[in-house]
């Protein structure tokens, strides 16, 4: 389990470097609220899909569920994937991808946020760990309501992308500024 997580976190870390950028970058992607998303009201109907955006008009159940979840969620966008549907938007200072079944029920939840929002026992066990390291950015997994955070720390001379998984501190890479 711990490896497949780990497997998952590292793939989806290296997406969400490329998604964060695009959302930054483009100021229309952080307007829209949540509450303007698109629902069906007949159950009945397929969903519609336009290429060009990807965009899908939600079933009413899926959305009651997204919005109970993320109340505050903006910027949104979501698409289906076979029997999912997607969701990529922002909530505070995070940024979060998420897949639902048609059940309603999550599947992950990725969450990309600054290290101030880090859990106080993750960031202290981190902290403890690797003294002298100033903790930057993190990823956080969630599958199966089991947590791994992936976390970027800065030291004088190097920076490391560790993880935190089960209580444990393990160092994915390292990385040298004297490049």
């Amino acid at each position: 389990m711990k490896k497949k997580i780990a497997i998952i976190a590292t793939a989806i870390l290296l997406l969400g470097v490329t998604s964060t950028s695009v959302v930054n970058a483009n100021p229309e992607l952080r307007s829209t609220p949540a509450s303007t998303f698109g629902i069906l009201d007949d159950s009945s109907v397929s969903p519609m899909t336009s290429f060009a955006n990807a965009l899908v008009l939600l079933d009413k159940n899926l959305f009651r569920k997204f919005d109970k979840a993320f109340p505050s969620a903006s910027n949104a966008s979501w698409y289906r994937e076979g029997k999912k549907t997607k969701f990529y938007f922002n909530q505070s200072n995070r940024i979060i991808r998420t897949s639902m079944n048609d059940r309603g029920q999550f599947d992950y939840i990725i969450q990309y946020y600054p290290a101030t929002e880090l859990p106080e026992d993750v960031a202290q066990s981190v902290q403890d760990e690797f003294k002298g390291y100033v903790l930057d950015k993190v990823t956080e997994v969630n599958i199966d309501e089991k947590n791994a955070y992936i976390i970027i720390i800065k030291g004088m001379r190097d920076w490391l992308k560790v993880k935190f998984l089960d209580g444990e501190v393990t160092v994915m890479n390292t990385f040298s500024y004297d490049r």
